[in-house]
């Protein structure tokens, strides 16, 4: 193990061992409630500057894992997208990145996640839009588990014109008939299988959203080899 690694693991130990967070290779990951949440190591290919990715999200998702994490970085809670920079051979500086990203952990994103331990917690940041913003299925996933069939109709809606943008870039972005026409397919059928979805939010289906999200929390429950007291 190289030496920001091994110092980088060291201080998440001393630091965050007590809250309940196991270890997957650089991602350290927990359950508390019915939510999933994680934050991992992330350096840049040049070996020059770090952050620490992270997230939060209902245990209902369809793929937790003991390696997902999110795109969203330490800096982001300060509007920044800036990362945290060291050098590569110098071990004061890599001691010194580390600190920095520990006190960022320890002053925003901890207290992010008190704030989002539970799928009620989530949706009641979501009407205030406070902290970094939450993936979309997410957000859609966190209003069913409150039963909000309005807000979850709606960020379902915004899934599938996710899905229309992309079909749109890909014309935009290529001139292969073949990779558009293959692309349009893919996503016509991701939309398919979302208003199919969307069809059992609009009939307020509670017994088959009680039944989804019970076999979903139980497989990422199962993926994850988490035993709840």
């Amino acid at each position: 193990m190289d030496y920001f690694l091994s110092k980088y693991k060291q201080a998440c130990q001393q630091e965050f061992e007590d809250r309940g967070f196991k270890s997957y290779r650089n991602n350290r990951y927990r359950v508390v409630n019915d939510v999933f949440q994680s934050f991992n190591l992330h350096r840049s290919v040049s070996g020059n500057a770090a952050t620490v990715e992270f997230l939060a999200v209902p245990l209902a998702d369809e793929y937790i894992s003991k390696s997902r994490c999110g795109p969203d970085h330490l800096k982001l809670f300060e509007n920044e997208w800036v990362w945290f920079p060291y050098e590569n051979k110098n071990e004061e500086s890599i001691e010194e990145c580390i600190k920095q990203m520990v006190y960022y952990t320890q002053k925003y994103l901890m207290p992010f996640f008190e704030a989002t331990c539970s799928c009620i917690k989530i949706y009641n940041q979501l009407q205030g839009d406070k902290y970094i913003r939450f993936l979309q299925q997410a957000k859609r996933n966190a209003a069913l588990k409150v039963k909000d069939w309005e807000l979850a109709n709606h960020y379902l809606n915004e899934e599938i014109e996710q899905i229309r943008s992309a079909i749109v870039a890909s014309k935009k972005n290529s001139n292969n008939i073949d990779f558009i026409k293959s692309m349009e397919e893919q996503c016509q059928k991701k939309i398919e299988v979302k208003q199919e979805f969307q069809r059992h939010i609009t009939d307020k289906d509670f017994l088959f959203f009680e039944k989804w999200i019970e076999m979903n929390e139980t497989n990422s429950l199962r993926s994850l080899k988490w035993k709840t007291v």
